[in-house]
């Protein structure tokens, strides 16, 4: 949600509440939703397909009242925002892919080594770049929203490469492939340095990019989450992990919101 704040803000549109609150209550979804499994099998009398949703009730609560929150601010969108918001909501089924088949877990696309990262970042590109401001069709190709989006993109693939550390183990138990178990932890935490930088160098790059305030924020940003990187360690606190690595994303928001409105 800070990040859809900081969007408007670089790009100097006007702050479109129900784009960014759909972002709130669709990732809270997701969230929620990734902790649950739906079972379809036939049922035992009958030829009928059986649907069996096996979670966490609260995970079910907040997964159902997100959808009806975000039904609510859909219905406020424009034609352009609903078609990226339709696409977002594609790529999410496909890489959480929460289905199973006669107790057979359909595999989504975050078990592919190669595709899950980049998927990932391509999901908050669009959901915290796009989204927000494709109200207005002239903005969607403009020059400024391709940097906006590049930036974005190697930024939360720094992130999500490194978060990939957190579940290093359990990752080895159920035989997933990720970075983190290919490259180890030097490695990843390389790969996430790296995409920080090129973060960092289409900063100075952007010709469309002149406010020296938002400059300072976003490169403090990338000094602040090149610390976490080098730091992340999967023997650390689970919860510690979670709340510091997606920090890093409130903190590059509020940064820029506090330079604006120094």
């Amino acid at each position: 949600m800070l990040l859809g704040f900081e969007t408007v803000i670089i790009a100097d549109s006007a702050t479109n509440f129900a784009s960014i609150s759909l972002v709130f209550f669709a990732t809270l979804f997701i969230y929620n939703a990734s902790r649950l499994t739906i079972d379809i099998k036939p049922g035992e009398q009958q030829r009928l397909t059986g649907v069996t949703i096996s979670g966490r009730k609260l995970h079910l609560s907040l997964a159902a009242f997100s959808i009806f929150a975000s039904f609510i601010f859909l219905t406020q969108l424009h034609i352009h925002q609903l078609l990226v918001f339709a696409l977002t909501a594609i790529f999410s089924i496909a890489y959480m892919m929460p289905l199973k088949i006669r107790d057979k877990r359909i595999p989504g696309l975050r078990n592919n080594l190669i595709i899950k990262n980049i998927l990932l970042s391509v999901i908050w590109t669009l959901a915290t770049c796009l989204l927000p401001l494709s109200e207005n069709s002239n903005q969607i190709f403009s020059e400024p929203m391709l940097w906006m989006m590049a930036r974005r993109f190697f930024f939360i693939y720094a992130l999500t490469t490194i978060f990939d550390l957190k579940d290093l183990e359990s990752d080895k138990l159920e035989g997933l492939k990720t970075i983190a178990r290919s490259a180890g932890i030097s490695g990843t935490r390389m790969i996430s340095l790296l995409a920080l930088s090129f973060f960092t160098v289409l900063i100075f790059l952007d010709p469309t990019f002149t406010n020296y305030a938002y400059k300072a924020a976003l490169l403090t940003s990338a000094f602040i989450t090149a610390l976490i990187i080098i730091k992340a360690h999967p023997d650390e606190n689970r919860r510690a992990f979670v709340f510091v690595v997606d920090g890093a994303m409130a903190i590059q928001g509020l940064l820029v919101i506090g330079f604006h409105f120094a």
